[in-house]
C-alpha cells in the first residue's frame, strides 16, 4: 500500500514539476487574407477555461481539439490542445493575449502584412465582379444583385467556401445551376479570354432603411502547375458592400402602395363601340423596376354609367441585362348601363420615382364609349349568351338523339322479324306431321280391310 502511494505521490510531483501551458503560432507574420493557425496547449495538467483577447482582429475559420498521451521509459506524457485556423481582416500589428484561470498569461505579436501575391493575382489572374454599379437605394426597391468569379489562368478545381450574406435583406434566388454545378461560359473581358463563373443571382429588398452590409462569396481556387507538385492553393477573400437603404419622404399621396422606382403602362382596348350590357375591356400592363408586386389592385373611381370588373392577368420578374425588371397585366372589364357617348372613369396610381426623387402619379386617362341601341341588361346579356350556346349545341344533340333512335327501332325490327319466323315455323311442322301420321294411319287401315276380304 505504501508502494502505491510512493507512484501516485511520484506522478503527482511530476506532473506539477513538468506541467506548461504553451501558447504559438505557425507564423507571427502572416500576409492579409493569408491563413495561419495559433495553439493552445496544456501539457500534464487539466485544460481550463480561457480567453484569448485581440480575437476580435481575426476571423476565426476553424477551431479543433486534440488529447494524446504518451508512456515513455515510465514516464507519463498527457498533452491537451485546441487548434485555431485564423484571417487578419486588416493589415497592422496586433497582440494576442492567452488568460488562463490558474493566472497564467501569455501573448503574441502578430504583424499582418500586405499580401502583395494575392493582390498581384487578383489584378492579372482572377476577378471577381459584382454587377451593384450603385450603392445607394430608397427603401422599397428591389435591388438585382449578381456576383460571377472569373480565372484567366487554367484552375485544376474550383469551391466555393461561403455563400454570400445577406443579413438585412430579403432574398430571391435566382441563380442558375448545370446540372447541380456552377453555370459557366467563356468570355472575353479587357481584350482577354476568360472562364466565368456564375455564384449567385438574385433579388433582394431591405427590410428597414440605414446602412447595409452585403459579405460577397469567399472561393478557393487550385491553379494548375506543371505538375502535381507546383499546383498552388489561393483563397479569394470575402468582398464587404456597404448600402445605403434611404427612407421615403413623408407625405406620401392617397392610395400609395408601396410603389418605389420607375415605371411606366401600356394600354390597349378591345374596342371603343358597343351595346349595353356588352363588355368592353382595358388590358393595362404595368412595367419597369418598379416593385409592383404590391400594386394588387386598382383604384377605379365609381361610375353610373358602366359596372366594372378588374381581374388581375399575370405577374412576373426578373433580372434583365443586370436590371431589375418586373410587370403586371391587369383586364379591366367596363359594361355600360346606357346607351349614348360615355366616359370611363380615369384611373390613378401613385408611385415614388427614384429618378425624380419625388412622388408621382401614373395616369390612365378616361375613354370615350359610343353605346348604340337599348340593348340588354348584363344579366340578360349573360343569360342570352347562354341561351346561344345552348341553342348551338341542341342541332347536334337532336341530332344524335335521332341517330340513337333509329338505331334501336332498327334493332327492334329485326327482333321481332327473328321472332315471328320462329313462332310461325312450329305450326307449319306441326300441321305436316298431322298430316303424314293421318295419311300413314289411312294407308293402315286400307291395308287392314283388304286382307279381312281376302280371308
Amino acid at each position: 500500500m505504501k508502494k502505491i502511494g510512493i507512484v501516485f505521490f511520484m506522478i503527482l510531483l511530476y506532473t506539477v514539476s513538468f506541467s506548461e501551458v504553451t501558447f504559438r503560432a505557425s507564423t507571427t507574420t502572416p500576409k492579409i487574407y493569408d491563413t495561419f493557425l495559433i495553439g493552445v496547449e496544456f501539457l500534464n495538467q487539466n485544460k481550463e477555461k480561457y480567453e484569448i483577447e485581440g480575437l476580435e482582429n481575426f476571423e476565426v475559420i476553424s477551431k479543433g481539439s486534440k488529447n494524446s498521451y504518451n508512456y515513455i521509459n515510465g514516464n507519463v506524457t498527457a498533452l491537451k490542445a485546441d487548434t485555431y485556423s485564423l484571417q487578419a481582416k486588416k493589415e497592422g500589428k496586433f497582440t494576442l493575449r492567452l488568460i488562463a484561470p490558474n493566472g497564467v498569461k501569455k501573448g503574441l505579436e502578430i504583424i499582418v502584412g500586405e499580401n502583395k501575391q494575392l493582390a498581384q493575382d487578383l489584378k492579372n489572374k482572377y476577378f471577381f465582379n459584382e454587377n451593384l454599379k450603385r450603392k445607394s437605394f430608397y427603401f422599397g426597391e428591389k435591388i438585382p444583385y449578381e456576383e460571377s468569379f472569373l480565372s484567366f489562368v487554367r484552375l485544376n478545381s474550383f469551391s466555393q467556401l461561403k455563400l454570400p450574406e445577406f443579413n438585412e435583406f430579403s432574398v430571391k434566388d435566382l441563380t442558375n445551376y448545370q446540372r447541380n454545378n456552377y453555370s459557366q461560359k467563356i468570355i472575353e473581358y479587357n481584350g482577354k479570354k476568360a472562364l466565368e463563373l456564375e455564384l449567385f443571382k438574385g433579388i433582394l429588398q431591405p427590410n428597414s432603411s440605414g446602412k447595409k452590409q452585403i459579405l460577397s462569396s469567399e472561393v478557393r481556387v487550385e491553379e494548375e502547375g506543371i505538375d502535381y507538385f507546383s499546383n498552388r492553393l489561393v483563397n479569394i477573400p470575402r468582398k464587404k458592400i456597404m448600402l445605403d437603404i434611404k427612407p421615403l419622404p413623408p407625405n406620401k399621396p392617397a392610395n400609395f402602395k408601396g410603389i418605389v422606382g420607375d415605371v411606366a403602362v401600356n394600354e390597349k382596348w378591345s374596342k371603343t363601340t358597343g351595346k349595353v350590357g356588352e363588355a368592353i375591356t382595358l388590358n393595362l400592363t404595368f412595367y419597369g423596376e418598379g416593385n409592383l408586386e404590391l400594386l394588387d389592385s386598382l383604384e377605379i373611381d365609381g361610375n353610373n354609367d358602366f359596372n366594372i370588373f378588374q381581374n388581375l392577368k399575370d405577374y412576373k420578374e426578373e433580372i434583365r441585362d443586370k436590371k431589375y425588371y418586373n410587370e403586371k397585366e391587369f383586364e379591366i372589364a367596363f359594361i355600360p348601363k346606357k346607351s349614348g357617348i360615355l366616359k370611363t372613369p380615369k384611373i390613378t396610381v401613385p408611385y415614388f420615382n427614384t429618378k425624380t426623387g419625388k412622388y408621382e402619379t401614373l395616369t390612365i386617362q378616361a375613354k370615350e364609349i359610343k353605346v348604340n341601341g337599348k340593348g340588354t341588361t348584363t344579366e340578360q346579356s349573360i343569360t342570352q349568351t347562354k341561351k346561344e350556346e345552348t341553342k348551338a349545341k341542341t342541332p347536334e344533340i337532336k341530332k344524335e338523339e335521332k341517330i340513337s333512335k333509329n338505331i334501336k327501332e332498327s334493332i327492334n325490327v329485326e327482333f321481332l322479324k327473328a321472332q315471328k319466323s320462329k313462332i310461325k315455323n312450329p305450326y307449319k311442322l306441326a300441321f305436316g306431321m298431322i298430316g303424314i301420321l293421318a295419311l300413314i294411319e289411312l294407308i293402315i287401315i286400307i291395308f287392314t280391310l283388304r286382307k279381312k276380304r281376302v280371308k
